[in-house]
């Protein structure tokens, strides 16, 4: 007899889910239960990363997230760009990831404290 959730799989994947959009930069302390969403931006432990978009659902094709400088010595975010436009602060709306574009984020060695 099992306990609970489906063959004792009480998250139903969503632990698996959560990991994949954390190791690709981004984190959603709300579960898209805002008025406007938005992700946290963390450094992603990709390179390159692509999202195809579906057109039936969003305007837009893909939404891209690049990592430059990107290793285990350059673990802090120093600078993120959303479609060459300085973001100064680590969030991103979800309209702006459906639309499509791209995140280029830069590591560093040192902790980001210019946040304003």
């Amino acid at each position: 007899m099992h306990g609970y959730g489906f063959g004792q799989d009480e998250d139903q994947g969503q632990l698996g889910a959560w990991y994949v959009i954390a190791s690709m930069g981004l984190f959603d302390v709300k579960g898209l239960t805002d008025s406007n969403p938005q992700m946290g931006i963390a450094g992603p432990l990709f390179n390159k990363i692509t999202i195809q978009l579906n057109q039936k659902y969003y305007p837009g094709k893909q939404f891209v997230i690049e990592t430059k400088n990107n290793s285990d010595q350059h673990p802090y975010i120093q600078t993120m760009q959303l479609n060459g436009k300085t973001l100064h602060q680590p969030f991103i709306s979800f309209a702006d990831i459906t639309k499509g574009g791209r995140l280029l984020v830069n590591m560093g060695e040192r902790g980001w404290i210019n946040i304003s």
